[in-house]
């Protein structure tokens, strides 16, 4: 470019060569330094009637491209505020799906946070079922012994009512052999009384019809405390398994009747036990009176009669009365 400038500049500074008058019939002679010049000038002429179409040419071209460069800068600019619309759509939905991002990981958080709890959850539900299968199994465990328990009841009250019914049985022997012990007292009393008013009477007769009585009423006292002693080791092994199954027993299944009952017979065990009790002092009361009696009756008998043992005769005493 800055080559064409110069020579333009250069063309117009230099004058155009003026033509020649010329006769058809003059022939003109020209040097050969005029014409180098002409050549010269010719060339350069050329060259300034090309640098003037090139300019011309670039002018158009200049102008062209110029009218073009606006026009692609009004595009650009067009396209520049496109593309501000566009970058602003995409900033919004770049952040839209930010938020979507985040909620969508907020989501699978708690997706995996449910799953966690859905796996615990059906790991303690799997616990639970086997709890509550061990808890059925023992459930029912349980109330097959408590129908055991409830068996085992009936036993024991039909035993105690058994035992009731011995300790009656038993109190009325004690009634007949406290009537009989009476008896036996007033026969001794009729004895000693016939012995002290009858000189001639035999104290030996009297020692043996004594010491017969004493025997009779020991042994049986004797077989009487065995039957107690028995009874009331029966009385208490039932007495303890009532005590068992009354504290097995479960008032929700079975009620209270059961126990109210056994509370009765429970009572009137205890009235037998104090029946006993009284009885024994009874038994003691005898056996120390005869014994003194026996003691003043031996004050009384030979030497020889005293130390002698006597066999067991029911009939003796009243036969030598």
């Amino acid at each position: 470019m800055t080559r064409k400038a110069d020579l333009l500049e250069e063309a117009d500074q230099k004058p155009a060569p003026k033509k020649q008058k010329k006769d058809g019939k003059a022939i003109t002679v020209v040097s050969d330094g005029e014409m180098k010049a002409l050549l010269i000038e010719s060339q350069h002429e050329r060259e300034r009637l090309q640098l003037r179409c090139m300019s011309r040419a670039e002018t158009k071209d200049i102008q062209a491209l110029a009218k073009e460069n606006n026009e692609l800068q009004a595009t650009v600019q067009m396209n520049i505020a496109a593309m501000k619309i566009v970058s602003s759509e995409n900033k919004e939905l770049e952040d839209d799906n930010l938020e979507k991002s985040r909620t969508i990981q907020k989501l699978k958080d708690e997706f995996l946070l449910q799953e966690d709890e859905i796996s615990s959850n059906r790991a303690k539900y799997k616990d639970t079922k086997a709890k509550l299968q061990d808890i059925k199994l023992k459930y029912e465990n349980n109330l097959i012994a408590l129908k055991d328990a409830a068996s085992k009841q009936e036993d024991t009250e039909a035993e105690l009512k058994d035992t009731v019914s011995q300790l009656e049985k038993s109190r009325r022997n004690e009634q007949n052999l406290q009537r009989q012990i009476r008896t036996l007292e007033d026969k001794v009393k009729g004895w000693e009384l016939e012995a002290g008013q009858a000189n001639h009477a035999s104290l030996a007769t009297v020692a043996l019809s004594t010491h017969g009585l004493a025997a009779q009423i020991e042994d049986r006292f004797n077989r009487l405390e065995n039957a107690m002693v028995e009874l009331a080791k029966k009385q208490q092994a039932g007495f303890d398994a009532i005590t068992e199954e009354l504290s097995k027993k479960d008032n929700y299944w079975f009620g209270q009747k059961p126990c109210r009952l056994s509370n009765k017979y429970l009572l009137r065990v205890k009235d037998f036990e104090k029946i006993n009790s009284t009885k024994d002092k009874d038994i003691a009361k005898a056996d120390v009176k005869l014994a003194q009696n026996f003691d003043e009756i031996k004050k009384h008998m030979p030497d020889n009669a005293k130390n002698k043992v006597y066999p067991v005769c029911e009939d003796r005493g009243s036969g030598n009365k």
